[in-house]
Order: C-alpha cells, then structure tokens, then sequence
C-alpha cells in the first residue's frame, strides 16, 4: 500500500470508527456519560473503569492477534475488530485522562 493509499485507508478507518464509536455508545452509556459502560461494570465487578476498560481491550487484542496467527476471523470481519481496538484506545484515553485530572 502505498503513502496516498494509506492515507485514504486511514481517512475511511477513522470515520468508520467513529461512527461504530456513537451508534455504539448509545447503548452504552450512563447519564450521557461516555465511559458509563465501564463504570456500570466496575461497580458491579468491585473494580476500576479502567480495571474493566483493560479485560475488555484485553478480548479484542486476543481476537487481532488469533487473526494474526490463523488469518481467521469467524465470528465478525476482522476489520471491526480493528475498529474496535481503535474505539477502546480512544475509551482508555479517555477514562485514564479523568484519572490523572
């Protein structure tokens, strides 16, 4: 792939992203907030958000790199599961700012 080509790869991956980020969160999320998701579980859990945040960034690492080893991905393409690991970055950014602010 060439610069030009990843950079429009790059352009539709993001907004891909993006709008698997805010067709998700809707569904998610508590009392608008972003992180709800893992705030719900980490109180179920007697956990961190960002306890609960790395268990499930954990699971899409293990499906990217099970992808890697067999090029298999049966249960979803494997470019939503690179969405996902993208979307989780952003979520971890996210709940590790609210922790050092």
């Amino acid at each position: 792939m060439t610069v030009s080509e990843f950079e429009g790869f790059f352009d539709q991956f993001v907004l891909e992203a993006r709008r698997v980020m805010f067709l998700k969160m809707a569904d998610y999320t508590r009392e608008e907030r972003a992180t709800g998701n893992f705030e719900r579980a980490a109180e179920d859990l007697g956990l961190e958000p960002l306890q609960v945040w790395g268990v499930y960034f954990h699971k899409h690492v293990q499906a990217a790199q099970a992808f890697a080893r067999t090029r298999d991905a049966t249960s979803e393409p494997i470019r939503g599961r690179f969405v996902d690991l993208l979307n989780y970055a952003v979520l971890g950014a996210a709940l590790a700012k609210e922790v050092t602010t």
